[in-house]
């Protein structure tokens, strides 16, 4: 997922007297990263940074005022394209579509019936410390959300929560503005069935989303230890560190590092040329210098070996696909799109 619950995080350690570098410890990632364009991160790496952050669980209270302070804007690409989409179901519907790129630790789903619209919080992993801060903190985000975009035009008609109470009800309905239930079969945000339209809705601007959000290589699941592998190689402007400098980075002895990517049916070499051919098409797509500059800066020997690396995994050449990318931006910001 996107780094979005870490930031946040790290934006609320000075408070607890706790540095960035100690709770990035050992997991491949630097404060650095965490605004790299197309960075993921995973939720073991999410979750050892809340254990370092909270050395005693937090409450689920506490999951309200995290949730409170996360604005859509953070979202990025998904943000806008919620703000684009042209009503409240399709709003959430383009979350749960991307909600990986929107940071979402939890698993979300809509559901439509004749009598409600609903959105659906659900643990992906079996974490009983966080989970209920994480629902809290979800469901939170999402009220937030919704405010942000309608203000007071589009109300949640009740809050159900898989979760045993904890804390006094009325704390939590006049969070929500809601009756809210505890024990429920879920955890989940009902809405009336009847959507609400939004105002900044832009078709061409949601499409434009959509594309980018579906062309990003970082969009694919990663498990843990590929996020953290191929974020260290992220970091290096040109040549990939040997795999014995991303084993320290990571508390591993390089032996175990490689077994265990062995382990999982992945070479080193193999996240190397990945990250390699996201660098390169990104140089090729985002600029305008020649194709022998993008070529050493992306590290190749000539730019003739660039054009035979893009051509393989294109079926084009660079300034075929520079120029595809160019017409596609062209269409989405030109007037009557």
């Amino acid at each position: 997922m996107a780094p979005v619950f870490i930031r946040q995080m790290l934006s609320r350690a000075d408070a607890k007297g706790l540095s960035p570098q100690r709770l990035l410890r050992g997991l491949g990632l630097m404060q650095a990263d965490l605004d790299a364009p197309g960075l993921l991160v995973s939720y073991h790496q999410c979750q050892e940074v809340a254990y370092r952050f909270w050395q005693i669980p937090p409450s689920p209270l506490e999951g309200l005022e995290w949730g409170s302070l996360l604005n859509l804007v953070s979202l990025g690409k998904v943000g806008l394209g919620m703000m684009a989409s042209a009503h409240s179901h399709d709003m959430f519907r383009f979350l749960v579509e991307f909600q990986r790129a929107a940071g979402s630790p939890l698993e979300l789903l809509c559901d439509s019936t004749e009598r409600h619209f609903s959105v659906e919080a659900r643990a992906r992993f079996d974490d009983p410390v966080l989970e209920p801060f994480l629902v809290l903190s979800t469901l939170a985000s999402l009220h937030r959300f919704t405010r942000q975009v309608f203000g007071a035009d589009c109300q949640v008609l009740g809050v159900e929560l898989a979760l045993p109470q904890a804390g006094a009800v009325p704390a939590y309905e006049q969070f929500f503005g809601a009756p809210v239930a505890f024990d429920a079969p879920a955890n989940r945000l009902i809405f009336a069935p009847q959507p609400c339209p939004i105002l900044t809705a832009e078709p061409s601007v949601l499409a434009r989303m959509r594309e980018l959000l579906r062309e990003d290589p970082g969009s694919r699941a990663w498990c843990d230890l590929d996020a953290a592998v191929a974020q260290i190689i992220r970091r290096s402007p040109t040549a990939a560190p040997p795999l014995g400098a991303v084993a320290a980075a990571l508390n591993l002895s390089e032996r175990s590092l490689r077994r265990r990517l062995s382990e999982k049916g992945i070479g080193y070499r193999t996240l190397v040329a990945d990250e390699q051919r996201r660098r390169t098409l990104a140089l090729v797509r985002g600029s305008d210098v020649s194709m022998e500059d993008v070529a050493a800066q992306a590290g190749y020997s000539s730019a003739r070996s660039l054009r035979r690396a893009v051509r393989r995994w294109t079926g084009g050449g660079p300034s075929a696909v520079r120029k595809a990318a160019s017409q596609s931006q062209w269409r989405a910001t030109s007037p009557g799109a």
